[in-house]
């Protein structure tokens, strides 16, 4: 038996494998784990009740419900969010020694050189 899958088909399998990548204990929900790295206060679920829609609930007070497609995107922010509320330039800075990095320099006309 030959099983032909759709690029729809191949699609949703792949959005799966990244909703299922994300996933690490259970407790109510499930913690969620963005970039190898398990994020506190973020938890989510696997909704059946909403076409299997990810709800994503974060410091257990705020929650969102989002297709799965889009749910590793809005969890990478929402720990990028975390990571720089807490001082980190981003979610995989090791320290807070830099939490604006990288600096910004801005260029005026005569930095430019002359016109051409």
């Amino acid at each position: 038996m030959d099983i032909q899958l759709t690029p729809e088909d191949v699609k949703a399998l792949r959005i799966r494998d990244k909703v299922e990548a994300m996933r690490g204990c259970a407790i109510f929900y499930e913690t969620v784990i963005v970039d190898g790295r398990e994020i506190p206060n973020l938890m989510m679920k696997l909704r059946d009740d909403t076409d299997g829609k990810v709800s994503l609930q974060f410091d257990r007070r705020f929650e969102i419900d989002v297709p799965q497609e889009y749910a590793p995107r809005v969890a990478w922010m929402i720990a990028n969010s975390f990571a720089v509320g807490q001082g980190f330039a981003y979610l995989a800075s090791l320290n807070k020694d830099r939490p604006f990095a990288p600096e910004v320099r801005g260029l005026s006309s005569k930095d430019l050189g002359p016109k051409a």
